[in-house]
């Protein structure tokens, strides 16, 4: 057992055997999920959700599995066509991947995320349909 302040928690796991075992590996390549091209993005997508979520208290129900399933088989961005990017070790980039919350009222559940670019998760931020409809008509009219 490792040295050090450790809680009980920790401690209980360890004993389990729980920490430590291999991760899952990519349904597509095989490869553990952590060493994964395909399964980085998504899951540090999946981190980041959960960290807000637990940050700012809106409800977390997903699973890392439920990410993956809402992801776009052709790695586009489902609003503006254009291929999703790895963005760099800080910050984000518009054409990154962002898990959005369809409805803000709600947390982070299934039926509730999709995965669009960081532009238009930026753009809709938290925009009804009617704070919508009115942005459109005043670009229309301009």
């Amino acid at each position: 057992m490792p040295k050090g302040p450790l809680s009980e928690k920790h401690r209980a796991a360890i004993s389990a055997g729980m920490l430590g075992k291999a991760k899952k590996p990519c349904p597509k390549t095989g490869l553990p999920q952590t060493r994964c091209e395909h399964c980085k993005v998504p899951h540090r997508l999946f981190q980041a959700a959960k960290w807000r979520a637990k940050c700012s208290g809106v409800e977390f129900g997903i699973t890392y599995e439920d990410v993956l399933s809402v992801w776009p088989e052709d790695n586009r961005c489902p609003i503006f066509g254009y291929p999703f990017k790895v963005n760099g070790i800080r910050g984000h980039r518009w054409d990154s991947a962002s898990i959005d919350r369809k409805n803000n009222e709600k947390g982070y559940v299934k039926g509730n995320i999709g995965i669009i670019s960081h532009r238009a998760n930026v753009i809709k931020g938290d925009m009804s349909v009617e704070r919508c409809e009115k942005l459109l008509q005043y670009m229309a009219s301009n």
